[in-house]
């Protein structure tokens, strides 16, 4: 028996429904708060927790929740150390370090286009002079000034000794 090929959209459903659900992948680390006052952990919750609590930017948020629920589904685990909701807030503090660390990826990103922009009018001087040290016609730097001035009067001579001649 020959086994049908899957066509385009059913492998992206299939991928979409079964591997990688934010849902399942949080099911786990769901217990939050004390046994006293327990919260049920959601993809709502941890993102209100990192953007309004925390004060990260939605965009850093996301993209560590993102990092984090990729490396969970690859088959990284949090046990926690056994209390109520230990293995959960495990799970939080380290999409909190993601985000701390895509946070100072972004700040460094912005610092380094500061100081190269502030330094562009040197770079293009420099990239200037280069150019133009490779281009320059080759005889302007085999002769140096003192050349060059001694050049023009033997040249100036010989003219004038030229008039001469023809006087």
């Amino acid at each position: 028996m020959t086994a049908r090929m899957m066509t385009e959209q059913e492998v992206l459903d299939k991928k979409k429904s079964e591997e990688f659900d934010f849902e399942k992948l949080l099911e786990p680390y769901r217990q939050g708060g004390t046994e006293k006052t327990p919260v049920r952990r959601t993809m709502g919750t941890l993102i209100d927790w990192l953007v309004n609590k925390k004060k990260y930017p939605v965009e850093v948020a996301g993209g560590a929740l993102l990092i984090v629920f990729t490396e969970l589904y690859k088959g990284k685990a949090f046990k926690g150390d056994g209390t109520w909701g230990s293995a959960g807030n495990e799970l939080a503090q380290y999409i909190r370090l993601a985000c701390d660390n895509l946070l100072q990826k972004q700040m460094q990103d912005k610092v380094y286009a500061a100081i190269a922009g502030g330094r562009m009018a040197m770079i293009n001087e420099f990239i200037q002079r280069e150019v133009t040290l490779k281009t320059y016609p080759r005889w302007r730097k085999i002769f140096t000034r003192k050349k060059w001035k001694q050049l023009q009067e033997e040249y100036q001579m010989l003219i004038e000794s030229a008039e001469k001649g023809d006087k």
